[in-house]
């Protein structure tokens, strides 16, 4: 059995926090942004947010698994976009929920999102990797020193 790498919820904590003020101040500060990712920008950040906070919630899963589900939240979320029940509706006039679920669907917030994923994976990974590295399990280590403790288990 390989032992699992956990991600640090505090590294967590700081990405998801880097990407909200960064997501807010993409919304904030649209017109210095080149027009052609101005609004798609917050959408990317949102997804990346998704995934600091999966991450945050499930620090055993690998990070394919939290890309996964970061991603599969930001296509429903985006979909449900097409529903417009009054209940949903007043949800979305207040601030906070049009920033958590939106208002209007468009295809082209699911390849921000996609974008978004992608651009938050290698971080991930990167400081999983190197703050966690994966130990060898028991008798998978082919150092000298370990295959001669291993002759005296024999």
């Amino acid at each position: 059995m390989t032992p699992v790498r956990r991600r640090s919820w505090v590294r967590s904590g700081v990405l998801l926090v880097t990407v909200i003020v960064a997501g807010l101040a993409s919304r904030r500060y649209a017109r210095l942004l080149p027009v052609l990712i101005r609004k798609r920008t917050g959408d990317a950040l949102w997804a990346s947010a998704a995934f600091a906070g999966i991450g945050l919630l499930r620090p055993a899963w690998s990070t394919a698994r939290v890309a996964g589900v970061a991603l599969t939240v930001s296509f429903a979320v985006e979909f449900s976009q097409r529903y417009h029940a009054p209940w949903i509706e007043h949800i979305r006039s207040y601030t906070l929920g049009h920033l958590l679920i939106g208002s209007g669907f468009y295809w082209l917030d699911l390849v921000a999102y996609v974008v978004g994923v992608a651009v938050v994976v290698p971080i991930d990974a990167g400081w999983v990797r190197r703050y966690h590295p994966r130990r060898p399990a028991a008798g998978d280590d082919k150092s000298p020193v370990s295959a001669c403790f291993q002759s005296f288990r024999n």
